[in-house]
């Protein structure tokens, strides 16, 4: 965020999410179509939060404002919208940071996405 011109804080984007990638990544290894893929912004690289698309792909799940453009954020996924459904293991989400002016509005465009799997690998359905 520091090379972005007019940046002052940030805004961390989590993305629809992709259900059990997690769980068949570290426990099952039973990877499918539906939950292979977890590349899930409609806007990569974009230069405002993800609403979706035309062809009626959904869009963000949740966005949270950060103070600074260096540094560490602490999250409480529930609390800002992160959920797991009681049928699966885990919600893995992409994850990008867009900076912002003093203001709040988005300056420049969002950076590469990582992943964030939001597990609870007690629940029944991680071993099903």
């Amino acid at each position: 965020m520091r090379g972005v011109a007019g940046a002052r804080n940030a805004i961390v984007e989590f993305s629809r999410p992709t259900q059990d990638f997690a769980e068949a990544l570290f426990v099952s290894g039973a990877f499918t179509p539906a939950n292979a893929f977890v590349n899930n912004f409609t806007n990569p690289n974009g230069d405002r939060l993800d609403g979706g698309n035309d062809f009626g792909q959904a869009g963000e799940t949740a966005h949270a404002a950060v103070s600074g453009t260096i540094g560490f954020a602490v999250l409480d996924g529930s609390k800002i919208g992160l959920s797991i459904p009681a049928a699966n293991c885990d919600s893995t989400y992409q994850v990008r940071v867009l900076a912002t002016d003093a203001a709040g509005r988005i300056v420049g465009v969002a950076g590469n996405g990582s992943i964030l799997s939001y597990a609870d690998f007690s629940k029944a359905a991680c071993f099903s």
